[in-house]
């Protein structure tokens, strides 16, 4: 490229979004060195929405039991609103990645990741988890409308099931969940968008596209290489890079 020549418009990739943990912390009170966890992590979306552009933020465990949305008596989403009212009010709006498997659900609630144990078993009752997602995207469309979802929310299944380390079940297994999740989210409204695998390293994407369900779009994560080009794969379906670095 010439110095001073005229340049050409900038790809803004990064606007699409941008990964968080948990979004519960968005509510948390305490401190963390000093610093208070929730207005942190407020105060960074909020900073790369305004100063960069970001559109969305998709992050785990937004069915994890520090939201206490299984009880005895049904499903309670009150603890879910308060997280996504923060996100919109931050001029975002979230990927719903749904997972991990809440304890009165999993089928081996001893099985989990990282110090904060997150569940990664499949369910114990698989009409329970169609009832559980039916219930939920049900419920954000009464709260949020569904002009909205349709427009700008999109609904991911599980992250990186292809890591064992993510998903104690087979593969058969997640294919099941992702098949009851989808069909159980376009049930509330056919135009909805869901999708998956939300793998790692671009893994079972052939294996995405033969699943017996609906399938908006497509969803992967790379990191340290640069993507591969998934166009010819996707059928026209959008591609989300759910997380890159």
């Amino acid at each position: 490229m010439t110095v001073g020549a005229q340049g050409m418009p900038l790809h803004r990739i990064w606007q699409e979004m941008v990964g968080s943990e948990h979004l519960s912390h968005l509510l948390q009170t305490d401190t963390t060195g000093g610093r208070p966890i929730g207005a942190e992590l407020r105060e960074a979306l909020r900073r790369v929405h305004d100063e960069l552009g970001v559109r969305s933020v998709r992050a785990h465990a937004i069915l994890g039991d520090d939201l206490a949305i299984c009880r005895d008596d049904g499903f309670d989403f009150r603890r879910v609103d308060e997280v996504y009212d923060t996100v919109l009010s931050l001029g975002m709006v979230p990927v719903v990645e749904f997972g991990y498997m809440p304890g009165a659900l999993a089928a081996d609630p001893s099985a989990t990741v990282f110090t904060y144990r997150g569940i990664i078993s499949p369910p114990a009752d698989w009409s329970r988890w169609a009832d559980l997602i039916r219930a939920f995207t049900a419920h954000l469309a009464d709260r949020y409308g569904v002009a909205e979802l349709r427009a700008r929310w999109r609904f991911e299944v599980w992250n990186e099931p292809n890591l064992s380390v993510f998903w104690s079940g087979t593969p058969a297994d997640y294919w099941r969940l992702y098949t009851e999740a989808a069909r159980a989210i376009k049930s509330v409204d056919p135009q909805l968008r869901v999708g998956g695998p939300a793998t790692a390293a671009v893994g079972w994407i052939d294996d995405q596209l033969q699943v017996d369900a609906p399938v908006d779009f497509l969803s992967t994560h790379v990191y340290g290489t640069l993507p591969l080009d998934l166009r010819p794969w996707a059928d026209g379906r959008p591609i989300l890079w759910t997380e890159w670095g």
